[in-house]
């Protein structure tokens, strides 16, 4: 199965997630949706951490300095097998630079409560609000071609 990596940047205050910097996608399979930083990892021999960090920098400008993983999804297309993926999902709380737009992104800061989920994913609207309360998960979504949600589980877990 493939594997990939999205990072999402975050801002606190008085302890709980605020803020949030998703990228609308220029190209790949996120084109046109908003996303956190990264994508699908083209090397099976590099690793998953390795890749969200190169690829952040690639789509932001931004260096990582502090990251968690918080979620492991695994998104499955059954009747386009090529596309299933199992997806590792950080939240970075310090990092250097300003995010900057660039050829293969537009980055911007929303308020937790005014992320644009009708412009995401489908799936995006289960999980996302549990990461950014804090919470380690491991998420199936299942896929129709046309990705309608055929099925969607959410597991609170105590580690990832």
């Amino acid at each position: 199965m493939k594997r990939a990596a999205l990072c999402f940047c975050i801002k606190e205050e008085n302890g709980k997630i605020s803020d949030v910097l998703l990228l609308k996608k220029k190209v790949g399979f996120s084109k046109d949706k908003w996303n956190g930083s990264g994508g699908i990892v083209k090397n099976e021999n590099q690793d998953v951490d390795d890749y969200m960090y190169e690829e952040t920098q690639k789509q932001t400008g931004i260096i990582l300095k502090n990251y968690e993983k918080v979620a492991e999804l695994n998104f499955v297309f059954p009747k386009k097998n090529e596309q299933s993926h199992l997806a590792h999902i950080y939240l970075c709380r310090k990092w250097e630079g300003e995010p900057k737009e660039t050829d293969e992104a537009k980055p911007q800061w929303f308020k937790v409560e005014d992320i644009p989920y009708n412009d995401m994913f489908p799936a995006d609207i289960f999980w996302l609000p549990k990461i950014m309360t804090g919470k380690l998960i491991k998420v199936i979504v299942v896929y129709d071609n046309d990705m309608t949600i055929l099925d969607q589980v959410t597991d609170t877990v105590d580690k990832i």
